[in-house]
């Protein structure tokens, strides 16, 4: 019968290993996992997420989320066709002029104009009727409405969907 010895390395008198980098990676973008089974040590290199130098690895390109989109992207949550750009920039929400403009909104309507399903009735917050974004006059009153902060949410998130819909379709 023929025996295969196997060596045993314990942890009192061995240290790990460096391996080759044989799957064609640098050493320095490969890091050492050492495992104990029982007493015998498992020492293999995996691909590190950072590089020598603090930099991170470049992600694989996969294709675009939108639905029926063949673009590559590597870093991003969609492509450059599929990405919104209606809704970035500075919040004006901070500045002397719209605080204003909602005090006088607020104390115009007490209650919530819009009304929706988990609505809670008070107007805490002033809402655009017009979005500015879509050309609604950003401090006149007459574009402004209480709103609670649900509704206003509700609003909110619909009109930014909308907004998503109709950049994906340019």
């Amino acid at each position: 019968m023929h025996s295969t010895s196997t060596q045993s390395k314990t942890r009192s008198n061995t240290t790990p290993r460096q391996m080759p980098a044989s799957v064609g990676q640098p050493s320095s973008m490969l890091r050492q996992v050492t495992a104990t089974v029982g007493s015998t040590f498992i020492t293999h290199s995996m691909a590190a997420s950072n590089t020598k130098d603090g930099s991170r690895m470049p992600r694989a390109p996969r294709l675009c989320p939108a639905t029926g989109c063949n673009n590559r992207i590597t870093n991003r949550r969609y492509c450059e066709d599929h990405t919104a750009y209606g809704w970035a920039g500075r919040s004006h929400a901070s500045g002397a002029a719209h605080i204003r403009w909602s005090k006088a909104v607020r104390q115009r309507d007490k209650e919530c104009q819009l009304r929706f399903n988990g609505c809670t009735g008070d107007a805490d917050e002033a809402d655009h009727i017009v979005n500015v974004k879509a050309g609604g006059a950003r401090y006149d009153p007459k574009n402004g409405q209480g709103a609670c902060t649900h509704c206003h949410g509700v609003k909110t998130r619909a009109e930014a969907h909308r907004a998503r819909l109709r950049a994906s379709k340019n």
